[in-house]
């Protein structure tokens, strides 16, 4: 989580790219909304 949502220094073009689409792959769905939502908040106890 560290790593997509602070900027690193000596990141190369590539890092960035690969940073935002780790985000954007995270949030725009549903499922990775949901696991971002429960690993901030804890996860279901059964």
């Amino acid at each position: 989580m560290t790593t997509m949502l602070h900027r690193i220094p000596d990141a190369t073009d590539f890092d960035e790219l690969r940073q935002l689409g780790e985000l954007t792959t995270l949030v725009s769905s549903e499922a990775g909304s949901t696991y971002l939502a429960e690993g901030y908040t804890g996860w279901p106890h059964h």
